[in-house]
């Protein structure tokens, strides 16, 4: 019940509520009120989440052509598979927190399953010798995916439960990494399919385990 509604009632003819009664009825109403939280629009949540991914991977671009590790020629030559693998993030994003996002689940899994080819496709000849090790890819892009995994899993809970977005959020997370490997790693298109790839499968999986295994705190369309 809302203030409103409770002065009307309090102020209906006929009420045998006593005045002091009344006060307090209305009091206690109105802390409940205070005390209830705010539903926050779904739009915001995954604004938030997207934002997140997006700041980590265009801050990584940024860095990296302020240190030199990161040539504009090769940002410009990297532009097809970043505009495809930031399309997929979109998409699974919004799929996986939207109501009724399941209509975007099965162009939102392709995308990403797309995306995913077209690292490696595209892919041209190493630019130069590795100084690092090739596993070293691999647990950097994990490691970037895991606070967007832990936002994203998070804002997850107040949704019903559903395999497929954890699945399309896992792949959203999967991006942030495989965003930065186009811009950081200048290896060959075996590297990025072993080494890449997998990662971002990788972080798919993980985020349907842990968030088949976590209580809801909703179960909102």
């Amino acid at each position: 019940m809302t203030p409103a509604e409770l002065e009307q009632l309090i102020k209906a003819p006929g009420s045998a509520l006593a005045p002091e009664a009344l006060e307090r009825a209305r009091a206690a109403a109105a802390g409940e009120l205070a005390r209830t939280p705010q539903a926050v629009p779904w739009t915001r949540e995954a604004g938030r989440w997207l934002g997140a991914m997006w700041l980590l991977w265009g801050g990584a671009a940024v860095a990296g052509v302020v240190a030199g590790v990161v040539t504009p020629e090769g940002l410009v030559s990297r532009l097809p598979s970043l505009a495809l693998v930031s399309a997929a993030q979109v998409l699974c994003a919004f799929a996986a927190s939207a109501p009724r996002g399941y209509r975007l689940r099965w162009p939102a899994v392709g995308l990403s399953l797309l995306s995913v080819v077209g690292v490696v496709v595209l892919r041209a000849a190493p630019a130069s010798a590795p100084t690092a090790p090739a596993w070293a890819c691999t647990v950097s892009h994990l490691a970037v995916d895991a606070l967007p995994l832990w936002l994203g899993l998070r804002m997850l809970r107040g949704i019903a439960p559903a395999s497929w977005r954890f699945i399309a959020a896992g792949l959203a997370v999967g991006a942030t990494g495989g965003a930065i490997g186009e811009l950081a790693c200048g290896r060959g298109w075996e590297h990025v399919a072993l080494y890449h790839v997998t990662a971002w499968l990788l972080v798919a999986a993980v985020a349907l385990w842990v968030g088949s295994r976590r209580p809801p705190l909703s179960y909102a369309p």
